[in-house]
């Protein structure tokens, strides 16, 4: 969908857990690695979704992939307290938040989601 957006010329910003694995990648880190903490990891992406979304301009139509509210549910998938990034998450204000129907899971190497972490998420 963030593709479909960008192409009609909508300012988008991709998934941010993407832009970090695909970097670590190039900069010659294997998947495993990256993932070797996840609570770690999930600390890192949530400080990198807040940095991106207060670099963007206020008065603008952009579409997030994601956004850092959606963190919170990684935190309870991975053990997390959801709390610790919870007051971040009321600093922020979204116009609107569209929640689509899943779409079938495309594993490209890069996701470790299964049919099971879907559902967790999508609830």
């Amino acid at each position: 969908m963030i593709n479909l957006l960008a192409a009609k010329g909508f300012r988008t910003v991709p998934e941010t857990a993407r832009v970090y694995t695909e970097a670590e990648i190039a900069g010659g880190r294997t998947i495993e690695q990256i993932r070797a903490d996840v609570v770690e990891l999930q600390r890192v992406l949530f400080r990198l979704q807040l940095e991106v979304e207060r670099g963007l301009p206020v008065n603008e139509v952009i579409f997030l992939d994601v956004a850092a509210p959606g963190s919170l549910a990684w935190y309870r998938l991975f053990g997390l307290n959801p709390n610790e990034a919870l007051p971040a998450c009321f600093r922020r204000y979204y116009a609107s938040v569209f929640a689509l129907e899943p779409l079938p899971i495309r594993l490209d190497g890069l996701r470790f989601r299964d049919e099971t972490i879907t559902r967790f998420l999508d609830e």
